[in-house]
């Protein structure tokens, strides 16, 4: 989809990576560049690893995604995944998923009519009032709110 979060985080990362590059370009100081081509490089690798997970949620977001669906797609062990993809992406790959689906109930509530309990279904929430509790602490706002203040 065109407004992936997926594709929105690595676009975040490749920009980490571009920047990364243009300062070793501009150093002159042989240790630096080289501390600043490991980094491009190590955000390269998380990267590549991150990405097919990236696109799974976005393709299986409505449905159940377990830790270790997620662990597996990136050949590594549960508890080792959650450090990896916490340090790639800054939060927890459950926090993730979670923030991705409620970006996705924005985009549905804010362009359809649906009740708030099938959006959400829709996005993988199968507890609608455990939607409405994460959907506020994201947005700061209930989900029912948010579709009629447009």
């Amino acid at each position: 989809t065109t407004d992936s979060g997926s594709a929105e985080r690595e676009e975040e990362l490749q920009a980490e990576i571009d920047e990364l590059e243009r300062k070793m370009a501009e150093e002159k100081d042989p240790q630096a560049s080289k501390l600043l081509y490991d980094s491009a490089n190590s955000l390269r690798r998380k990267m590549d690893v991150l990405k097919p997970v990236l696109e799974y949620i976005d393709a299986n977001y409505a449905s159940p995604i377990t830790l270790s669906d997620l662990s597996r797609l990136a050949g590594m062990s549960p508890k080792y995944f959650c450090r990896f993809f916490r340090a790639a992406l800054h939060r927890t790959p459950v926090d993730y998923l979670n923030y991705y689906r409620i970006e996705r109930a924005c985009h549905i509530l804010t362009t359809t009519e649906l009740p708030v309990t099938e959006v959400a279904y829709r996005c993988g929430f199968n507890d609608s009032s455990y939607f409405v509790k994460t959907f506020s602490k994201y947005m700061g706002i209930t989900p029912r709110a948010y579709a009629h203040r447009s």
